[in-house]
């Protein structure tokens, strides 16, 4: 999935408690510290995204599992029940990243199981897109009460 639906369900997700910007901004916090480093490799290093060198997928990996995203939930709560909330953005990220990205699917448990999933990809498949999208705006009329 790209950032910018991750940002529309981490705002969706922020409408429940009152905080969509901050859970916009949290749902896209693992692509905010990986892209900066992709595009080192692409821009600097003159490499193809997939030959990135390993130490950038390792720091990709690190920010999109679940380990790290229920560490950033129990941060969150501590800092506040609402903050809280706005983990799930996160935690829906890493599983958007998991199940609909084949050309860099990713590694969800990581570092305790490497495996990932490589089933439908958001760039290839117009009509994940189309779902999503439709399930935001759908989610969005829920909480608005219009559903």
């Amino acid at each position: 999935m790209n950032t910018i639906n991750h940002a529309l369900w981490g705002a969706t997700i922020g409408r429940v408690v009152g905080l969509p910007i901050e859970g916009s901004i949290i749902a896209t916090v693992p692509d905010i510290a990986s892209i900066p480093l992709f595009a080192y490799s692409k821009y600097k290093l003159h490499l193809e995204v997939k030959k990135s060198p390993e130490w950038i997928f390792k720091i990709y990996y690190v920010f999109h599992n679940w380990f790290v995203g229920i560490v950033v939930m129990g941060a969150l709560f501590l800092i506040s029940p609402k903050f809280g909330v706005l983990g799930f953005g996160y935690m829906w990220h890493i599983v958007e990243d998991a199940f609909l990205h084949t050309d860099m699917a990713t590694p969800f448990l990581w570092p305790f199981w490497k495996g990932k999933f490589n089933k439908y990809s958001a760039a290839k498949h117009v009509w994940v897109q189309v779902v999503d999208l439709v399930l935001i705006i759908l989610t969005n009329l829920w909480i608005s009460k219009v559903l």
